[in-house]
C-alpha cells in the first residue's frame, strides 16, 4: 500500500468521523467533534498498521479485535447517572460505531463505512425527532412530590382522575416530622403533557411540591 492510499484512508475516516462528531457536539452532547475525529482515524491507523507493520506475518484481526472491546473505555466516560435517568447511552454507542467505520475504513471498506455514517446520521437525527414526538404521547410518568405526613397520596391521586390508570409507589422517605417525600410511577390511560400532569396533581390539598423525575 502506498503513501497516497494511506493518506486518502486517514482522511476518509477524519471526514466521517466528523459527520457523527458534529451532531453530537451540535447537540451539547460529552464527545463531540475531535473525540468522534480521534477515535475513527485512531481505529483507522491501528488497522492499517494491523495490516502493512508487520510483513504479512501476523492476523490482521487481532488488533482489530482490541479496538472493538478497547473502545469501552472511553465510552463508558460519556455516560452520567443523574438519579434514576441515565445520559450519554447513545454518544457511547456513536464512539463505538466511529471505531468500527474506522476499522471498515482501514482495510478498504469505503462502502461500507459510508453507508454506516449514514444509517448512524438518521438514526440520531430524523430518528431521534420522531421517537421524541412518539414518546411525547406516552402516558407513563414518574414523579416526585412532597407532601403533609398524615395526606393519603395513593388516595388522593385516585380521586384526580376520571379514567382508569395505573399507580406504582417507587419510593417513599420522611425528611421531616410533618413532611414525607414519595416517588411515584402513573400510568396513565390517555394522553396528557407534563404539565397537564403537574398542573393536576398541584390542586391535591396537602401537597407542597411536585416535579417530573423522568
Amino acid at each position: 500500500m502506498n503513501y497516497y492510499e494511506i493518506s486518502m484512508r486517514l482522511v476518509i475516516a477524519c471526514l466521517l468521523g466528523g459527520v457523527i462528531g458534529f451532531e453530537r457536539e451540535n447537540s451539547n452532547r460529552p464527545a463531540g467533534l475531535r473525540t468522534h475525529i480521534l477515535v475513527t482515524v485512531g481505529s483507522t491507523l491501528i488497522m492499517l498498521i494491523s495490516i502493512n507493520g508487520f510483513d504479512g506475518n501476523s492476523d490482521p484481526a487481532r488488533l482489530a479485535a482490541q479496538v472493538v472491546s478497547g473502545i469501552g473505555f472511553l465510552g463508558a466516560g460519556t455516560i452520567l447517572v443523574q438519579g434514576k435517568s441515565i445520559y450519554g447511552l447513545t454518544t457511547a454507542a456513536s464512539l463505538w460505531v466511529c471505531a468500527g467505520i474506522g476499522l471498515a475504513i482501514g482495510t478498504g471498506s469505503y462502502f461500507e463505512a459510508v453507508i454506516t455514517v449514514v444509517i448512524v446520521m438518521i438514526s440520531l437525527s430524523p430518528l431521534s425527532y420522531f421517537q421524541r414526538n412518539v414518546s411525547s404521547h406516552k402516558k407513563n410518568f414518574n414523579i416526585q412530590v412532597l407532601t403533609a405526613s398524615d395526606v393519603n397520596i395513593v388516595k388522593s391521586i385516585d380521586s384526580c382522575w376520571e379514567q382508569k390508570h395505573e399507580l406504582n409507589l417507587l419510593r417513599f422517605e420522611k425528611v421531616s416530622d410533618d413532611m414525607t417525600r414519595f416517588d411515584i410511577n402513573i400510568k396513565l390511560k390517555r394522553k396528557i403533557d407534563n404539565a397537564e400532569l403537574v398542573t393536576k396533581l398541584s390542586g391535591i390539598e396537602g401537597l407542597k411540591k411536585v416535579k417530573m423525575i423522568s
